[in-house]
């Protein structure tokens, strides 16, 4: 991949967290959460090391994704690979040879080359965005990982899945139906997979490869609004899609048809309401039950927590100050965080600490 590729990035979407009469944080702030390590050592050079906690070792963890037991996918993109993490901390490869490819069949021969995004279906199907070979891959609860929609060839094709097009793919989302939600980073589009295999264009227009041609934003319906690379996406129980739109530095929304923004406006860092915020390049975003929007704001270094009323607030991290540092929230540090997930509670996250080669957990006290 390109720019955003190189810098590692990473969705995961579950749902439920329970709100209180503080309208400004439901209940949970930056002092609430306790930030820990939860696998990985970022020490020496990069590894694909399996084990426990501090034993494994990641050589780019990017975007995440939960299953219904609690277990955590992150695609080790600069390895090639999909790690699986236990809630106690036990890493294993679920699929890729750790070296790039394009192969289908058992998962410990499989192939991919930098992928992505990961979503889990209510069967426990694991889907991957296979960033560079331009497809949507589906790794099977029996450990089968097939192509699911895609060619290796990068275009622009809605149709049946086995035909349809995709360029340099990145975030994906599951809903409670088994549709599969595509940020086709490439494409400046949210393409949209049904559980049958058939592919539409949920948002987005405009030329393709655009990501460095400036003012490539637009609200509006969504035939006809315009992206500027998208990354992540997210989508919660009414079915709102919730989109990571890198380059314009937003957190944007499709609902009925309509793109709106949430939040964000020019790049930089600020909380506020709405458009008052400012984000820098935000990779991936997970929305919990009660609408409350997580956000890894990878630019600024720091996590981002958007409530209903479309509040931004820092959740936790030194904004632009990049290391590694556990503890309370307010005080703990990050390095180019890339993908999050979160329980439906929101009661506990999980990050995906790229330049870090860690996985850290955010616990509510």
């Amino acid at each position: 991949m390109r720019h955003v590729a190189i810098a590692l990035l990473l969705t995961a979407t579950l749902l439920g967290c329970k709100k209180n009469d503080d309208p400004t944080t439901n209940g949970a702030s930056v002092s609430t959460y306790v930030v820990s390590t939860l696998a990985g050592t970022g020490t020496g050079t990069s590894g694909r090391a399996d084990g426990t906690g501090g034993t494994a070792t990641f050589a780019g963890p990017n975007q995440t994704a939960l299953d219904a037991q609690g277990n955590l996918y992150v695609t080790d993109s600069d390895n090639h690979c999909i790690r699986k993490v236990t809630p106690a901390g036990v890493v294993s490869t679920l699929a890729g040879r750790g070296t790039a490819g394009y192969l289908d069949g058992p998962a410990a021969t499989a192939a991919f080359n930098y992928p992505i995004g990961v979503a889990v279906d209510g069967q426990g199907t694991v889907y991957v965005a296979d960033n560079n070979n331009n497809c949507i891959r589906a790794i099977s609860p029996a450990g089968v990982v097939s192509t699911w929609a895609g060619t290796t060839a990068p275009g622009l094709q809605d149709g049946p899945a086995a035909t349809a097009r995709f360029w340099e793919p990145m975030g994906l989302a599951c809903d409670q139906q088994g549709r599969l939600y595509v940020a086709d980073a490439r494409n400046e589009r949210i393409r949209q997979i049904s559980a049958q295999g058939v592919v539409s264009t949920l948002a987005g227009s405009g030329s393709t490869d655009v990501k460095f041609v400036p003012d490539n934003f637009a609200d509006g319906p969504a035939a006809t609004a315009l992206f500027y690379y998208p990354s992540g996406v997210a989508v919660d129980g009414q079915g709102t899609v919730y989109v990571a739109d890198y380059n314009n530095h937003r957190i944007r929304k499709i609902a009925a048809g309509t793109v709106s923004t949430v939040a964000g406006s020019t790049g930089g860092y600020a909380d506020g309401l709405g458009s008052q915020a400012k984000l820098y390049l935000p990779t991936s975003l997970a929305v919990d039950a009660g609408g409350v929007l997580y956000v890894a704001d990878w630019g600024n270094g720091c996590l981002r927590r958007i409530e209903t009323t479309g509040q931004v607030s820092l959740l936790a991290g030194n904004p632009r100050t990049l290391g590694y540092l556990d503890g309370p929230a307010a005080t703990s540090v990050f390095s180019r965080s890339a993908g999050i997930a979160v329980l439906p509670s929101g009661a506990l996250l999980y990050v995906a600490d790229s330049n870090n080669r860690r996985i850290r957990q955010l616990t509510r006290q």
